[in-house]
């Protein structure tokens, strides 16, 4: 049986540069690959990938009174969100892997 007398958290530091993208997919295998080619370009920052397909999108646009926020619809989305600390860095990154998805 032991008695704790002292307890220490470590919490990492709020990073300085979030970076944030919504990508349209086309099909569910889109969205897979889109998924391991921002791992793989991003795998350092990559912070939060979330997955929406349109059902999704047009609940939450409906509900709180948002616009859509790509021009077209499209079946499936990836939001993604970068966290770093180098602001220049980071949106480098984010947009080399938005040219290599776009170019597809």
């Amino acid at each position: 049986l032991g008695i704790i007398t002292k307890a220490a958290i470590a919490t990492p530091r709020r990073p300085s540069s979030v970076q944030v993208a919504v990508v349209a997919c086309r099909s569910f295998e889109e969205v897979v690959e889109s998924v391991q080619t921002a791992r793989g370009a991003l795998s350092e920052i990559i912070s939060a990938v979330e997955f929406l397909d349109r059902d999704c999108l047009d609940l939450v646009t409906a509900q709180h009174a948002l616009r859509d926020p790509l021009q077209d619809r499209y079946k499936f989305y990836l939001l993604l969100e970068t966290a770093g600390s180098n602001a220049g860095h980071d949106q480098a990154k984010l947009e080399g892997f938005l040219e290599t998805a776009m170019g597809r």
